[in-house]
């Protein structure tokens, strides 16, 4: 077990994913996904969280680490032997299939256990939000009976992503965006303390703990307040996105999700359990802003459409105004060769490569909720050059906000953005009057 370990460091440190343009498509999409497959293995293995890691960070001699190397590797071994873990009230949860695949998802972690993920939630409504928003009681037993919930409106959940929280200027927004448009309940989901440190794996675990007790609170609502799944709506974030998934598939009848950017590393090319698709609600759609390949490209949103509608922003690699790595003859794309590049790239830069581009995915959204602009969608082929600027029709178009599920068209649509606020722009040739009125809204 010590060798085949050490022998997948030196073959993981040492892919080459320059040869990606002299390969084919299906060579590309494998290579990157080894590339991903790698990442999360090395990503678990040097987090600080590990005994390796924590060797690691002890700056000890070479040759004085090799008997510690040992010791922490046969330490990982024991703590294999253990596949599930289970919580009360929320369920157990075991590293089989298709959470553990040995192709795609080779290393993967057990998720942590509630007290340390620390799922909690924030209720705003028309009469108390903004600072007046109130945190439910969902420990031990949930009674919110004091609260303004009010089961006749529809209810709204929001969730964040990873090294995030529900404090965000973003989520506040939205908050505040979807008061302005209807009287519902907002539920803004935090769970920070599980999605908090830089092992980004074992917060992909934590994901399923957090849909268990957002699945918990939801159960509660339907059987005590006699709330309707089918006026629900999930919005999530990168891995929100996932999270809202599972709970989509432990509650039955959720109206709506939405997913911000749904995370792809951990994800992409998995079995669809795992990810945010059209079998999770009765109605998902998607917005794309950073579909990129991790690597060698540095996205982190999904590539492949697998909502009833995806929307793709201005094609959905990457978003007009945010910054790339500057050179000394400008602006360049972000590119790693190797694993071994991508983890001796500053984590800062990353990050602000990165962040701009996966979110810009809540800035369009609020956008749409606030805006009299409408962000149109034309239908398209993901991978094929932008669309022609054709008159819309009921079946060609959708609009991007709250009544996207009230439009017929479903598919892939290409969306355009100025590349700084205001993002909407209002395209001259779309029948606004037949469009609108063909949206019946309830």
């Amino acid at each position: 077990m010590i060798r085949s370990i050490l022998i997948k460091i030196v073959v993981c440190l040492f892919i080459p994913a320059a040869n990606l343009q002299e390969t084919s498509e299906i060579d590309q999409e494998s290579e990157i996904g080894d590339e991903l497959r790698c990442f999360g293995f090395l990503s678990v293995l040097l987090s600080p969280e590990t005994a390796i890691g924590r060797l690691i960070r002890s700056g000890l001699a070479w040759d004085e680490s090799i008997d510690h190397l040992s010791s922490a590797i046969e330490t990982a071994e024991e703590e294999e032997l253990k596949r599930e873990v289970c919580y009360d009230q929320l369920g157990c949860f075991a590293l089989e299939y298709p959470w553990f695949v040995p192709d795609s998802r080779p290393i993967n972690l057990l998720p942590q256990d509630p007290d340390s993920i620390y799922t909690h939630f924030y209720l705003s409504t028309r009469r108390e939000h903004g600072d007046r928003r109130q945190k439910l009681v969902v420990r031990p037993e949930v009674y919110n009976d004091w609260t303004d919930f009010d089961s006749t409106r529809w209810t709204v959940f929001i969730t964040h992503g990873w090294r995030s929280n529900a404090g965000k200027d973003w989520v506040r927004h939205l908050e505040t965006a979807i008061l302005m448009r209807t009287d519902a309940n907002v539920i803004s989901v935090d769970w920070s303390f599980g999605g908090k440190g830089i092992n980004y794996m074992q917060s992909v675990s934590n994901t399923r703990v957090v849909a268990a007790e957002i699945s918990r609170l939801l159960n509660h609502l339907i059987a005590k307040k006699k709330l309707r799944a089918d006026r629900v709506h999930l919005i999530g974030q990168s891995l929100g996105a996932h999270i809202m998934a599972y709970v989509g598939n432990n509650v039955t009848g959720i109206a709506r999700i939405t997913g911000l950017d749904p995370a792809q590393p951990g994800f992409e090319g998995d079995d669809p359990a795992v990810y945010l698709d059209a079998s999770d609600a009765k109605f998902v759609d998607i917005i794309h802003t950073n579909a990129d390949p991790f690597v060698p490209n540095g996205g982190l949103g999904f590539i492949q459409p697998t909502g009833h509608v995806d929307f793709y922003m201005n094609g959905g690699r990457s978003q007009p105004g945010c910054p790339g790595v500057k050179s000394k003859t400008g602006p360049i794309t972000l590119i790693i060769n190797t694993v071994a590049e991508l983890l001796s790239t500053p984590i800062e830069m990353l990050v602000y490569y990165a962040s701009c581009s996966h979110g810009r995915s809540y800035e369009y959204f609020i956008e749409a909720y606030t805006s009299n602009c409408t962000f149109w969608g034309r239908k398209w082929n993901p991978n094929t050059p932008e669309p022609p600027e054709e008159a819309c029709r009921p079946d060609t178009c959708s609009a991007l906000g709250q009544y996207t599920d009230l439009h017929s068209a479903r598919g892939s649509f290409y969306v355009t953005t100025n590349q700084n606020p205001p993002f909407c722009i209002q395209p001259p040739d779309v029948p606004l009057d037949r469009l609108i009125n063909n949206v019946k809204v309830s």
